[in-house]
């Protein structure tokens, strides 16, 4: 099974290279911020005595302290060989911590030590101590700092790729300054800024240029940013220079689309030779009324084995002009397509096989589903429930980790306490040290990460024990839950799968379309409840979690209520509005709640609904078990 490379935190204490920042010298500080992990537990001693302010003075209190907390007798050596860096014999020393538990946080931390080291000393052997943290760790913050030393190092090019590679994390602006600090030519800098989809600044950049080596860009960052009229006369321009461009010509197409002069969108279509170009001719068609060419269009790209998702579209196009029997091979593909159509595509058959009799490929049907458990439309075909049985629980695993974690979180190093954790379950085969490690990071506090770590074990297709289940559909804010709850009537229960499918349980998760907290709410529905509640809130108190669960049930309970309690359409309408829920179930091909969630004319409610449904089944089989 694979497991996941580690997750840095949402914090700024998670950049990787500032957990080196202070651990010379923590004695010195511990004191003041020691956080006592049992109850008649008081610090070694040794905590409270006068050290030396120099590094080398710490290096005699290391060693006695690994005497009191031999758990962690490798982090001590660690701390031991960094303050004794450059001198004596450190570097060895920081190589035996390696070697001890190559595959540990105390390994990763000497790795980095020794790269920066080895970098201030223009040692070559930095190359091979910062490719051994990436491979540790291979995070943002690792690649930024890996990129600084390149640069440093006058490697110009390597640097420039390393920046270019970390454009998609927001997180590091450092990635953008570097970019643009070593691009020795404009052009190709706006070109990796339009693929990494910094369409502005793509433009920023072009804003001097007017050579026509510059038009292909212009017109990808114009479009880029909604600027679509600016961008048509420079696709026509680029098609003019270059007519047999395929880039160029979808560019055009594509723009007068945005622009709403469909026929002329299809004759620049229609010129190119490619299966995207198939796809978007079909959904032009589609939109202009040609149904019969949309489906000649759809059978190619059937035939070709390609786009699942227009299968979908032409069995649509079949099932609303009542060709029901037609529309089936589309359905059986998509559901046997492994995409985020598969199911619906299953369920849909399952629905249209029963409706005309047709036994065999109904069972067929529930076959497909049967094999996407767990799975809300599976779990309505088969009429099965989740597993009557589950396996035993495994016996205690992972107790020397659990001690070290113990022993790290007792001097205040929770970072490195959280690590030893995740490390163990990432380099173990062992679903029970996965179960072990994961309830010792939720007990900690770090619910996210053992949700995720959980949610690989039991992707495995295997029988797993409840405590895993558990751990995956965690119930944590119980208080806010409950009382928002009780004010608004509603099953907390439904509130854990809401927050389960919006932000995964993260109170400063933020969406694509800005949608905040735990519940996701939008701005302009955050202001509308404030003022049905009589509230003042400054922008960053809908993150508040209280407050945030209080609005999405607010919100819930008024969406409840708009379409008479029943939950699937309120449920869609929480995610994709009330007015687009009204209209979807005013299409005569609606009659009935199968219909509506095919019929859904946007996929995200769909899935959305389908996904809280799922999770609102599992929090209630765990409250049997």
């Amino acid at each position: 099974m694979k497991k996941p490379i580690l997750r840095p935190l949402g914090s700024e204490a998670s950049r990787e290279p500032n957990l080196l920042l202070g651990l010379a010298s923590f004695l010195l500080t511990l004191v003041a911020i020691f956080p006592l992990q049992r109850a008649s537990a008081s610090p070694p001693p040794l905590l409270y005595r006068q050290v030396a302010s120099e590094p080398q003075g710490l290096v005699e209190p290391y060693a006695r302290l690994a005497l009191e907390l031999p758990q962690i007798e490798e982090y001590l050596r660690l701390f031991q060989g960094i303050a004794q860096l450059p001198e004596g014999d450190a570097v060895l020393n920081l190589q035996e911590v390696i070697d001890l538990r190559p595959e540990s946080p105390a390994a990763f931390l000497a790795h980095l030590a020794l790269a920066r080291h080895f970098a201030s000393q223009d040692d070559p052997r930095a190359d091979d101590q910062y490719q051994a943290t990436l491979e540790l760790e291979d995070s943002p913050a690792l690649h930024l700092e890996w990129a600084g030393y390149l640069e440093a190092q006058g490697r110009r090019e390597e640097a420039y790729q390393e920046y270019k590679a970390l454009l998609d994390s927001a997180e590091f602006p450092e990635a953008f300054i570097g970019l643009r600090r070593l691009a020795s030519d404009d052009l190709q800098l706006a070109q990796d800024l339009i693929t990494a989809t910094y369409f502005g600044d793509a433009l920023e950049v072009l804003r001097e240029h007017e050579e026509e080596e510059a038009v292909p860009l212009l017109a990808q960052a114009h479009f880029g940013v909604g600027a679509y009229e600016e961008a048509l006369p420079l696709y026509e321009a680029w098609v003019g220079a270059e007519p047999e461009n395929e880039t160029a010509r979808i560019g055009l197409a594509r723009t007068l689309g945005r622009l709403g002069r469909l026929e002329e969108a299809l004759e620049q279509y229609q010129q190119v030779d490619s299966a995207d170009s198939l796809l978007a001719q079909g959904e032009i068609l589609e939109l202009l009324g040609e149904t019969e060419e949309a489906l000649e269009v759809y059978g190619e790209l059937f035939a070709q084995g390609l786009y699942p998702v227009a299968w979908w579209r032409a069995a649509g196009i079949l099932e609303s002009e009542d060709r029901l029997e037609e529309a089936l091979p589309f359905y059986e593909a998509v559901a046997e397509s492994g995409t985020n159509l598969a199911d619906d595509a299953a369920y849909r058959l399952y629905i249209l096989a029963g409706r005309l009799g047709d036994a065999d490929t109904q069972s067929m049907a529930q076959s497909l589903l049967q094999g996407m458990k767990p799975n809300h439309l599976a779990f309505l075909a088969t009429g099965e429930e989740l597993p009557p049985q589950v396996a035993p629980s495994p016996p205690p695993a992972g107790e020397a980790i659990i001690e070290k974690a113990v022993a790290l979180r007792y001097l205040g190093l929770f970072d490195l306490a959280r690590r030893e954790l995740l490390y163990a379950a990432r380099f173990s085969e062992s679903p029970a040290v996965d179960l072990a490690m994961a309830q010792a990071l939720s007990e900690s506090g770090a619910i996210l990460d053992a949700q995720a770590m959980v949610e690989v074990a039991l992707r495995d297709e295997t029988l797993d024990p409840v405590e895993m289940w558990r751990l995956a559909y965690p119930k944590p804010y119980a208080e806010e839950v409950q009382a928002a709850a009780q004010e608004f009537n509603l099953d907390p229960l439904l509130i854990y799968a809401m927050i389960h499918a919006e932000s995964r349980y993260d109170p400063e998760a933020v969406s694509r379309s800005y949608a905040q907290g735990l519940m996701q709410i939008i701005p302009s529905t955050r202001d509308w409840i404030a003022e049905q509640l009589g509230l003042v809130l400054t922008p960053v108190d809908i993150f508040d979690p209280a407050i945030n669960i209080r609005f999405g049930a607010y919100y819930l309970r008024f969406v409840l209520d708009f379409f008479d309690q029943d939950i699937d359409y309120a449920l869609a309408a929480y995610n994709g509005g009330p007015g687009n829920v009204g209209t979807w179930l005013e299409d005569p091909l609606v009659g009935d709640k199968d219909d509506f969630i095919r019929w859904m004319g946007l996929a995200e409610p769909r899935e959305y609904l389908e996904a809280v449904l799922l999770n609102y089944r599992i929090y209630q089989w765990l409250e049997t078990q």
